[in-house]
């Protein structure tokens, strides 16, 4: 996790976690919630700030029009993503290559500190 949160914010004595994220106008005009690859890393914040609201500004790069949602981390999204993390873990302990999951994005990959290590095991 590189863990770059955007910001906390308090507003009518409230808080939340700001998450500015940019994107294109073709994905911009279809944005009708939140992306749900962002899940994780708000569920990631919330449990590393005890804040259950995150707040994402979607902003459009062609054109700086701007759409904000707010995501409410569950306490079973937390649990999930402990249980994963947690898994993840016993892998480090262990020395050993996790298996790729089908799934996984191929820029995923390119933020991965391990991704050398993948290559050499070839996977």
């Amino acid at each position: 996790m590189s863990f770059l949160c955007d910001g906390i914010i308090k507003y009518k004595n409230h808080y939340y976690i700001l998450e500015i994220k940019t994107e294109t106008s073709s994905k911009f005009f279809q944005r009708k919630d939140v992306d749900p690859s962002h899940y994780h890393q708000a569920t990631a914040y919330s449990l590393a700030f005890g804040i259950d609201e995150v707040l994402f500004l979607y902003e459009c790069r062609d054109n700086c029009d701007k759409k904000a949602f707010i995501f409410n981390v569950t306490d079973d999204m937390k649990q999930e993503l402990i249980g994963y993390m947690v898994t993840c873990d016993g892998y480090i302990r262990r020395n050993e290559v996790p298996p790729i999951p089908s799934d996984v994005a191929k820029k995923t990959c390119s933020y991965c500190g391990y991704k050398g290590r993948c290559k050499a095991d070839g996977q």
